[in-house]
């Protein structure tokens, strides 16, 4: 078995660096592509994802998937996206053949064949392009992703040792596009975790098993910056009244300590922390999140959700209006009343009559199909799609 020659050796391993940096910082394949043409002797090269149905160029955006073209002229991508792409005849190859392999499209389509294809008369000859390798890096639900080197009629090349090369470089290629995928699937669901925390009308912070704070929503950070009744003093979380502090502290070891090793150990619970501008208190509910056995300092181990009953929806009425189709008047009447207000206030609020605002309960309660004030407000209450803040 011939032994790869020392210099094709070298070329690969000084670009394994490069690779594993793409594996987790995805613009950096742009680099590897461009690196892996000049090493190649290739003229072009292009890397995306193909759709598992037609074997089209996937044009996503989001990372790992955006596709990288190096040295094509805009004018080519245009061309082929609107037309060529449906005489492209290395695609069936992509598509059918066993790319556990490189494979080389020269070896595939007969010369003949070849030279008279509208795609290599109308496409690749104006280029310059006369030969390709394909190297598949990674298949998805949604196609597979492939790297394709292109070939110059004039290019002086050895195909021996270019797929030398690229054997060589293939395993560390799709490891490092794997971690990609998978980082990026991550911080997908990170921020989409993240989104969903956003639109809550509820603070949310996280605190790792010293306390100190490891993540908080914008609500939480718009409830800090007030300097309110909370405080932020060198990333712990801490109460101005010293002793609701003091309490607020006592709960977060009490959950901190809340592990495999506590499982029945009562911890976390609820606290009104009070406000220096004498409105109503934030309501602070603290809790110990699941861990996994281990030893140090435990990232995310114990949630904070913050509410602030003086918090407004300006979009309130619009969302129970299309929720349980409500008058503006009947929507008007159901703030006040999750607001605290009596009928009696209410009628005094608007200088409306006592009678025209119990006529507009009688409609709100048959719209919700609830039978008094109180189960209205147990169906408000408990639905939260009311309390999410439009941002």
């Amino acid at each position: 078995m011939n032994q790869p020659s020392n210099d094709v050796k070298d070329l690969a391993i000084n670009l394994l660096d490069d690779i594993y940096i793409a594996a987790t910082e995805p613009y950096y394949w742009d680099t590897v592509v461009r690196k892996l043409v000049d090493i190649t002797g290739a003229s072009f090269a292009s890397m995306g994802l193909r759709d598992i149905k037609t074997g089209d160029v996937v044009l996503s955006e989001n990372s790992p998937f955006a596709p990288v073209l190096v040295n094509f002229e805009p004018e080519y991508i245009a061309s082929y996206l609107a037309h060529f792409k449906h005489h492209d005849i290395w695609t069936p190859i992509e598509r059918f053949a066993d790319l556990t392999d490189i494979v080389r499209f020269g070896e595939h389509v007969p010369s003949n064949e070849f030279k008279s294809s509208l795609f290599y008369k109308g496409w690749l000859k104006p280029q310059g392009i006369s030969d390709a390798l394909a190297i598949e890096l990674s298949e998805q639900s949604k196609g597979w992703v492939i790297l394709n080197l292109h070939y110059g009629v004039k290019s002086s090349i050895e195909h021996k040792r270019i797929h030398t090369l690229c054997t060589i470089l293939l395993p560390h290629l799709r490891r490092a596009f794997q971690i990609t995928v998978r980082l990026s699937r991550l911080n997908i669901a990170n921020n989409n975790l993240e989104r969903l925390h956003d639109i809550s009308c509820a603070g949310v912070i996280l605190l790792n098993s010293t306390g100190v704070i490891t993540y908080k929503n914008s609500t939480a950070d718009s409830m800090l910056d007030l300097n309110d009744g909370l405080l932020l003093i060198n990333g712990i979380l801490k109460a101005e009244d010293q002793k609701i502090n003091k309490q607020l502290q006592q709960l977060f070891i009490d959950a901190s300590l809340s592990s495999a090793e506590h499982p029945f150990k009562p911890a976390g619970g609820f606290l009104s922390i009070l406000r220096c501008s004498g409105k109503r208190p934030y309501q602070a509910c603290i809790t110990p999140l699941p861990q996994k056995q281990s030893q140090g300092v435990s990232k995310n181990a114990i949630a904070v959700f913050i509410t602030d009953p003086e918090w407004v929806d300006l979009n309130f009425h619009r969302k129970i209006s299309s929720l349980f189709g409500l008058t503006p008047a009947e929507a008007s009447l159901v703030n006040a009343l999750v607001d605290s207000y009596s009928l009696k206030e209410y009628a005094e609020r608007q200088d409306i009559s006592f009678n025209t605002v119990r006529w507009h309960l009688r409609n709100i309660l048959a719209k919700t199909q609830t039978k008094s004030q109180a189960e209205l407000m147990k169906v408000v209450l408990n639905t939260p799609t009311l309390f999410q803040e439009n941002r």
